[in-house]
């Protein structure tokens, strides 16, 4: 590979964008164990939640111990991750009552946001999860019409509403790349100091 072979690479890389807790200082473990551990707890423990009822509250208990367990593993700021936890779970105890409930799901999603240093305009994606909540409940409302028993439809709804956080939280994540390469872009273009003379 020729030096300029090597230097184009280097560059692509350097243009590659970094999630800010990769660079955080762990205290134990290493940051994609940690966060592919992390959310397989966060997802297990709502899907447990969201199987839940009444008469099955060793479920919710397992399942509200791993979700909040998964936030803990998260690699974040401490704060980051002790303030997502609880509105999180909460917002998966307020989806049991049917889907209805579903958009209570932007509970967690914010949490996520949160924990994973999402720039302001990034939040935007956020209002995007109330909507099609509101579509899912409207949508099994019709369908609930000619067929009584909104609760049946909750595997469904909540299935449609997975795939629409996975979808906003990749669309907050190409935000926060597309930011972060503006604002490099922006440095690169600004004069060094030594050539402006201002030492």
């Amino acid at each position: 590979m020729s030096r300029s072979d090597r230097g184009a690479v280097g560059a692509a890389v350097a243009r590659r964008f970094v999630e800010p807790a990769r660079a955080l200082p762990l205290r134990w473990g290493s940051y994609r164990p940690r966060l592919i551990g992390g959310l397989a707890l966060i997802v297990a423990g709502g899907v447990a939640i969201a199987g839940s009822n009444t008469f099955q509250l060793l479920l919710l208990l397992a399942g509200s111990t791993a979700h909040i367990v998964g936030w803990g593993i998260i690699p974040s700021d401490g704060w980051r991750r002790v303030v997502a936890a609880l509105p999180a779970t909460l917002g998966c105890w307020m989806a049991l009552p049917g889907p209805r409930y579903l958009a209570v799901l932007v509970l967690p999603f914010a949490a996520w946001l949160l924990v994973r240093h999402r720039p302001p305009l990034a939040w935007l994606t956020a209002p995007l999860v109330v909507i099609a909540a509101i579509g899912v409940a409207l949508a099994i409302g019709e369908l609930e019409s000619g067929a009584p028993g909104a609760y049946r439809w909750m595997l469904p709804g909540t299935a449609v509403m997975a795939a629409v956080l996975v979808g906003c939280a990749s669309l907050a994540r190409a935000i926060h790349a597309g930011l972060d390469r503006s604002r490099r872009n922006g440095m690169q273009g600004m004069p060094s100091r030594r050539a402006t003379g201002d030492l």
